[in-house]
């Protein structure tokens, strides 16, 4: 036989690696899909799905900065109506109604949108 041509045997051999290769990469989708709790029907996209668990973490990270964002802009805002009540000099120190209106205008606007709201 000419040894620049595989015989039989490792061909056979070969197609029967790549067959329980196959079968593996199957149970591994299936046990992903299991974890996320995605059913992955035949022939859907394990990639497209992937993708689109990654863009919906993207836009939940993003929520939780602005969460953080509007959380430190409210203490901040807290603190300077507890500083204000507490200034011993408080003639000199800017008027409570300016903190307290800069309080109820930052809470006003903390209100951040749910991610729940505009999914699907």
């Amino acid at each position: 036989m000419n040894s620049q041509y595989p015989d039989h045997k490792d061909l056979q051999s070969a197609y029967s690696a790549a067959r329980e290769m196959r079968t593996r990469f199957a149970e591994h989708l299936q046990q992903i899909a299991e974890a996320i709790g995605t059913p992955i029907a035949p022939g859907h996209s394990v990639v497209h799905r992937v993708r689109e668990l990654i863009a919906e973490n993207n836009k939940l990270r993003e929520n939780l900065w602005q969460h953080a964002e509007r959380l430190e802009e409210v203490e901040m805002a807290a603190q300077a109506v507890v500083d204000r009540w507490e200034t011993p000099l408080w003639k000199d120190a800017e008027p409570t109604a300016a903190v307290i209106y800069r309080l109820r205008d930052i809470l006003a606007n903390a209100k951040v949108a749910d991610p729940k709201d505009s999914a699907h």
